[in-house]
């Protein structure tokens, strides 16, 4: 945004350890959310500013800089929330695990939406980055189940295999943690407002992995070893067991089995399903 010589406000933003995050330049009719994407560039991408604070304030989100008394000199100070990154052991981006998951084509409404229902230009992260507790039982459960890509882990009008994932900061609701670090759109972006809301379709079922050690996770009628070592390995190692998946007004959706871990990460396996 442009800023009228002579009006500029230099602010200091530092944050809650005391570090300082930026110095910024902002103009009187700057409003928070002006000043939160200014400073977005700052922040790193498993991070987000909730909040910027003036004193013991938090500033609106529309207040302007002027309407705050903000002037030069002022210090702000930003609180920073985790936002939910979706580790992989093959990286790639958002568009490639739909298509790489995606049941032969990839994740999608069906009928007049048959596009991705993805972000573009979301890269997903290594597992080597993933926190540690969740890398390790990711990592027992990978060493159990090495061709788990080549396995049939889930029966619809389709197959699909698997893939195991972690995702960090994912915050004490495990469906939105999941729509969020899968980097799905809210709607089909060719269909509009036609598009039924893809997030409000999505479905969280609580789970007991303890229960399905004879059958595997994903209820196999003959499930392969592999994936009984790897229900084992969830059981014992994971709290708060779910399943993420979707209602029919999704066509082709990603299915995660899965919950967390000591450390607070999300752990599981991620396959698909198709329902026309």
């Amino acid at each position: 945004m442009a800023i009228a010589p002579g009006t500029e406000v230099n602010l200091e933003v530092k944050l809650l350890s005391g570090q300082t995050l930026a110095t910024v330049t902002a103009g009187p009719s700057w409003t928070t959310a002006d000043l939160k994407q200014l400073l977005g560039s700052h922040v790193t991408p498993d991070k987000r500013i909730e909040s910027l604070m003036h004193g013991d304030r938090a500033l609106g989100l529309q207040e302007t800089v002027a309407a705050a008394g903000l002037v030069s000199g002022v210090v702000l100070q930003a609180v920073l929330i985790g936002v939910p990154l979706l580790h992989v052991f093959r990286r790639c981006s958002a568009r490639e695990l739909s298509e790489r998951r995606g049941c032969g084509r990839m994740w999608l409404v069906g009928g007049a939406g048959e596009v991705h229902i993805v972000a573009d230009h979301v890269q997903h992260s290594g597992m080597d980055s993933a926190p540690q507790a969740g890398k390790e039982v990711a990592t027992a459960m990978a060493t159990v189940a090495p061709d788990l890509e080549n396995i049939i882990v889930l029966h619809s009008e389709s197959e699909e295999s698997g893939e195991i994932l972690v995702i960090s900061s994912p915050g004490q609701d495990p469906k939105q943690a999941c729509i969020s670090a899968l980097a799905l759109l809210d709607r089909d972006p060719e269909m509009g407002e036609s598009s039924p809301n893809i997030h409000e379709h999505a479905t969280l079922v609580s789970k007991d992995w303890n229960e399905h050690l004879e059958r595997g996770f994903s209820c196999m009628d003959e499930a392969e070893g592999s994936l009984l070592a790897i229900t084992k390995i969830m059981a014992d190692s994971l709290e708060q067991h779910f399943e993420f998946s979707f209602d029919d007004e999704v066509v082709t959706a990603p299915v995660i089995y899965g919950g967390y871990a000591s450390d607070g990460s999300i752990v599981g396996v991620l396959s698909a399903r198709v329902w026309t």
